[in-house]
């Protein structure tokens, strides 16, 4: 992959609307790449788009969401460049874990592109309910915690009586005894606190998409030069090799340019798929 249009981006300045600390993940990694300055924004509450707790629902998509970040932060910098991530969790294989679906976008208003970088893997989100503080403790220590921060709250998932940020032993106490005492049942809901300063698993991810949008923008459109020219979808079709059948399984990608949509399409190197994966052959 050529350089060069990552190379368009040397010295420049990105705002960064947060409040949970992603700055550490992200300004790094493009300092790097380069040099280029990440600039927190701050004074604009992003918990008022919306939180993993529910109080406080999304409006829209995830994608919706972190582009009405990036230019509410260009919109409070004066800068042109924004940064902006925004994360989700859904059940993983066989509702054995949980995964975490981080993007990270780059908005340029100057060449008016939008890339976005993305990372779909294993995250820490869990929860238990309780009725001691002893069954609170050996729930606190499957989640993670202290190095993992904590939500409490009375009763069930459903109650607004919400303590946030729970990272230490004696903050987990103090909100038990609360949360308990305000409980209609006796039960005390635990659950991962999702957001990325007081979720180090979760800021790994947000690392891990931010490299997967500077990957992106180093790629540059072989029909009008802009960054951003990648992988939008794998199409399916690949044959079975035994019965010829054109199974759901990639056989090429498509890949696109954001600024003027041109689109390649490439062959992957692997020409036939296993019976077994064949839903002809092993229906």
């Amino acid at each position: 992959m050529s350089r060069d249009a990552l190379a368009a981006y040397s010295g420049a300045r990105f705002s960064l609307l947060t409040q949970h600390g992603k700055e550490q993940a992200i300004g790094p990694l493009f300092q790097e790449a380069c040099g280029a300055s990440v600039q927190l924004v701050q004074g604009f509450d992003t918990d008022s788009l919306g939180t993993f707790t529910m109080d406080i629902p999304r409006d829209g998509s995830q994608l919706e969401a972190v582009r009405k970040k990036a230019r509410i932060g260009m919109e409070i910098s004066g800068l042109s460049l924004g940064l902006a991530s925004e994360g989700s969790f859904g059940p993983g294989p066989f509702g054995l874990y949980a995964m975490n679906l981080e993007l990270v976008i780059m908005v340029d208003a100057t060449r008016r592109i939008e890339i976005v970088g993305r990372a779909r893997v294993p995250g820490r989100h869990s929860h238990a309910r309780v009725t001691t503080l002893g069954e609170l403790q050996d729930a606190a220590r499957r989640l993670g915690f202290p190095e993992h921060g904590l939500v409490i709250r009375p009763t069930d998932e459903t109650d607004l009586r919400i303590r946030k940020g729970v990272r230490s032993w004696d903050s987990l106490t103090q909100a038990f005894a609360e949360a308990h005492e305000q409980s209609t049942t006796g039960i005390v809901f635990v659950e991962n606190d999702l957001r990325a300063h007081c979720n180090p698993t979760r800021m790994e991810n947000i690392v891990a998409a931010t490299q997967d949008l500077l990957g992106r923008m180093r790629c540059q459109c072989p029909a009008c030069g802009s960054p951003g020219f990648g992988l939008v979808a794998r199409l399916p079709g690949l044959p079975c090799r035994d019965c010829g059948f054109a199974t759901q399984e990639a056989r090429a990608e498509k890949l696109e340019c954001v600024a003027c949509r041109h689109e390649q399409v490439r062959d992957l190197p692997v020409r036939h798929v296993d019976p077994f994966r064949c839903e002809q052959c092993n229906p």
